[in-house]
């Protein structure tokens, strides 16, 4: 009799959903695992300070990019498997009625390198491209000043000629005006231009801190608009007190301020 290929049937087990979690397939997370150690390697060597380091942060920021995607991901993927495991609870009893599980990242050692790695190589290139920015504008006038010189002679020059020639008034002034709107060549640069083809832009955040307290102060007691503003940060001028309130209580009394007695339940277990 010939032998059967065909496999012994498996004996299948139900899984209990409410405490039984997995996901599959393992070898995605093993995938993972290796390419964040390369793309941090990656980033961790990259400086960003000159056209090769540029081109490199771009591409390690791009693998980033995607990594951080592909982990984003496998965490809501394992998200549908929890809210799948819990789901069971809700008609065990109304009281789980309305239950939505979640995943958090809270610890995640490795995958914070890489986030910091990556925003650190992403403020170092933001700060090459706006360097190289400053020096093309800086380059753009000088070069305008150098094209309005060179207009300024050359107008003089053809309306002289043109007065010459029997040219009216208005026609020498039309000339002048023509000649001297004559535009500069515009300054490139190619950091700027390699950053743009890739889709990375350089922007700008304004901010502002205080470094003479006071200077500032006084400004604000001589000043309403500027006393305005500073009431919008009484709440965090308020938290910089509350250690201090909890450490002195009725002790704490300071002009302007007072301490503030909140009543709180406390329930001890009965032993």
């Amino acid at each position: 009799m010939a032998k059967s290929n065909t496999a012994p049937a498996t004996p299948q087990t139900d899984n209990n959903p409410t405490v039984l979690i997995r996901y599959e397939p393992a070898k995605y997370l093993a995938v993972i695992g290796v390419d964040a150690r390369e793309v941090t390697e990656a980033l961790v060597e990259i400086k960003a300070v000159n056209q090769k380091t540029l081109e490199a942060s771009i591409e390690a920021t791009e693998a980033s990019k995607t990594l951080l995607e592909r982990i984003e991901l496998f965490r809501t993927t394992l998200v549908e498997r929890v809210r799948a495991a819990a789901a069971p609870f809700a008609e065990a009893d109304p009281f789980f009625e309305g239950l939505t599980l979640g995943v958090t990242l809270q610890k995640w050692p490795k995958k914070t390198e890489l986030e910091k790695e990556q925003e650190r190589v992403r403020t170092a290139r933001a700060n090459y491209l706006a360097d190289q920015e400053t020096k093309r504008i800086a380059e753009q006038n000088r070069v305008d000043a150098e094209q309005r010189e060179k207009n300024q002679k050359i107008a003089d020059s053809t309306a002289k000629t043109a007065k010459q020639s029997g040219a009216d008034a208005a026609t020498v002034k039309e000339i002048k005006r023509e000649i001297l709107q004559t535009p500069a060549p515009l300054v490139s640069s190619r950091g700027i231009d390699t950053a743009k083809d890739a889709g990375v832009g350089l922007q700008y955040d304004w901010s502002a801190d205080i470094y003479d307290l006071s200077k500032f102060l006084t400004l604000c007691l001589n000043n309403p608009m500027m006393m305005n503003t500073l009431a919008k940060a009484k709440e965090a001028m308020e938290s910089a007190f509350r250690s201090m309130a909890v450490d002195q209580k009725e002790k704490f009394e300071y002009a302007g301020i007072r301490y503030k007695k909140t009543p709180r339940d406390v329930q001890r277990r009965k032993s």
